[in-house]
């Protein structure tokens, strides 16, 4: 967490707790392998799943770049971004996160990892997104108020 007091203040990167996910999700399976399928066609969609949340947050991260300001929850805040994808989302990125946990379990034919999606959305909730938003919404007011209003907080 950021000792700054103009970031989110965010329990860890977000990232991190996907990651932490997964490396939980594979301890689990190594102790009690459970498969979700030997089905070839499994794979291939865990593989788009993969593309579909990477193309995402390229786009994501563009606007974040094009827009001049940094996605690092630990860097003060120096625009809001609301174009791109996130027209349709306040959250595209951790959207994608999420797409790519699901796409590893797909892939690699572990229920674990799936079983994990819950819990991580409940600390992304509580953890981070809660907290950006009351950030976001002291640093940029009714602009962010209004922009709350109207884009969903997911998809």
């Amino acid at each position: 967490m950021s000792d700054s007091p103009d970031t989110p203040g965010v329990i860890a990167k977000p990232p991190t707790i996907y990651s932490a996910a997964v490396v939980v999700a594979l301890v689990l399976h190594f102790l009690m392998p459970l498969p979700i399928s030997p089905a070839p066609v499994r794979l291939w969609i865990g593989l788009s799943l993969i593309v579909l949340g990477g193309v995402l947050v390229f786009f994501a991260l563009g606007e974040f770049r094009n827009c001049e300001t940094s996605e690092d929850t630990n860097v003060p805040a120096t625009a809001l971004v609301t174009s791109g994808p996130y027209r349709f989302s306040r959250n595209p990125m951790y959207v994608s996160l999420t797409l790519m946990l699901l796409s590893i379990g797909v892939a690699a034919n572990i229920w674990w990892i799936l079983l994990m999606v819950a819990p991580v959305l409940v600390v992304m909730h509580v953890g981070v997104i809660l907290r950006e938003e009351r950030y976001l919404e002291q640093k940029f007011g009714q602009v962010y108020r209004d922009y709350k209003d109207s884009v969903r907080r997911w998809f």
